[in-house]
This record gives C-alpha cells, structure tokens and sequence, in this order.
C-alpha cells in the first residue's frame, strides 16, 4: 500500500514529500521510500530494512582492516612528547608558541573540535560506533589515554595497546559515564533517535559534551534531491537539517552549542 502522507518521527508533523531513492554505494539500485518533513527539514526513511546485511558487506569501510602498528609509539621519548603536545594544546592554550616553539601536532584535525567541548588529557572518551577503532587510534596517538570505543556490529570485544577498550554492545548496555561522546557519522544509521539520544545521555558525566558528526541537508539536496550520493539508502535512516537536530537535542535534554 502507498502512503499519501507520513508523520515526522522528529517533529511529528505530517508531511507530504514522497521521494523513491536508490541504493548506490554498491549499484545494487534497490529503492527505498524517504519522506521529507516540511517543518522540520528531516529526511527519514519510511520503512526500516528487515535485514541490512545486504547494505553492510564485509568490504563496508568502517569495518575494514587498518594497521594498527601505525598508531604506535616509537618508545617513551615519543610518548612524553606527544603528551607534553596535548598538555599544551588543550590545557596551556598553546603556550609554548609564546616562546617561539613551532609544535608538530599530530592528528591535527581533531585538534579543533576537541579544543571547541573543552576536552582535557585526563577526559574519559566513548567512540560510539567506533567500528575498526581507527578514531580512538587517533586519539591514542595524539595522547590520550582513557579510551573506550563501542559497536554492536564487530565480532567480539577486544583491547589495543593496553589502552582502548573495545566493546560489542548496544548504547542502553553500557554501564559506566563518560566526559566526551562521540559518534562519527553513526547517528544518521540509528533507527531510533529520540532513545537513543536518551541513552547517550544517561551515560554521560555531569557537564559532558557529546560530539555529533552527521551528513546534513544542503543546497546538493536542493540540487539533486533523491539522486544526491549522500542520502546513501537505506544506510541513513535519517539527513537532518541544522533545524531538526536541533531540536531532537532539546527534546532529549542536551544544549546545542
């Protein structure tokens, strides 16, 4: 039966914008209902997949191998630097280039929206839908020490470098709090945001911040509309708009900053 009008699961009100999207990663060019909310902005698929092993192969990016040798430190000389970098960094605000100190600072790009929640050396961190860890190797690599990553889809949990733990387990099973969330281009698979958005913050540590990276709606949409790449059916549930996630965070009791 084909729906005439489907009710936002963001906003909750009733949209009318059908659209027929393919699915393109792999040219399988299966079609999948998406429905866009006129309110809000959100794109959401209509119709969770049964089974999505189809979609997520074992060739899917997250989940390939890496070389962990790579994330490595080349003895206690290199560590001690790479901490006295993070020191500087995230604790002195770069104090040492007052003294003319030109720092190399590793993994740079995750510098910036570290520095933006406040992130301290001594933070616990949560990678959630860490996949193949490489994120956490990064933030190993660049000092950190407390690092926890989870994911339901890998084989069995396991540890690197002593440091980063690795779970197989949902969001609601975890049972310690953390000082910084992250999820990496995750959000956008979970079918059920408003829960879990709720149970990421009842694992998060009073005046924790979470890290929320996700495709959003943009003016490619308005251009390609359901032959835009990054709608990626059936894979993202969901395309917010800066609109719509905003206001999926104040339902579920988080401040946008």
């Amino acid at each position: 039966m084909i729906k005439e009008e489907f009710e936002c699961r963001i906003c909750g009100d009733i949209s009318k914008k059908r659209y027929l999207v393919r699915e393109m990663m792999f040219g399988l060019a299966d079609q999948f209902v998406y429905w866009e909310c006129e309110k809000c902005g959100c794109l959401q698929i209509e119709e969770y997949p049964s089974d999505l092993s189809l979609y997520y192969p074992e060739n899917y990016y997250s989940f390939t191998k890496i070389d962990y040798n790579n994330y490595k430190f080349d003895g206690i000389k290199q560590m001690i630097k790479i901490k006295i970098i993070l020191y500087n960094q995230l604790v002195f605000r770069n104090l040492l280039s007052h003294f003319g100190k030109k720092i190399g600072i590793p993994c740079k790009d995750q510098y910036k929206s570290l520095a933006m929640v406040h992130a301290k050396p001594w933070h616990k961190i949560l990678d959630i839908g860490c996949g193949n860890a490489r994120f956490l190797c990064e933030l190993y690599k660049m000092g950190f020490t407390k690092l926890t990553g989870a994911d339901k889809f890998i084989q069995d949990n396991f540890t690197l470098f002593d440091k980063i733990k690795v779970w197989k387990k949902e969001i609601h099973d975890i049972d310690e709090k953390f000082d910084i969330i992250t999820m990496n281009h995750v959000f956008e698979h979970m079918p059920s945001q408003h829960s879990t958005m709720n149970d990421v913050y009842n694992i998060l540590n009073k005046n924790g911040k979470v890290i929320l990276r996700i495709p959003v709606k943009n003016e490619a949409w308005v251009r390609y509309k359901e032959n835009w790449v990054q709608i990626d059916a059936p894979r993202h549930f969901y395309l917010h708009t800066i609109e719509s996630i905003k206001l999926l965070a104040e339902q579920t009791g988080f401040t946008v900053e």
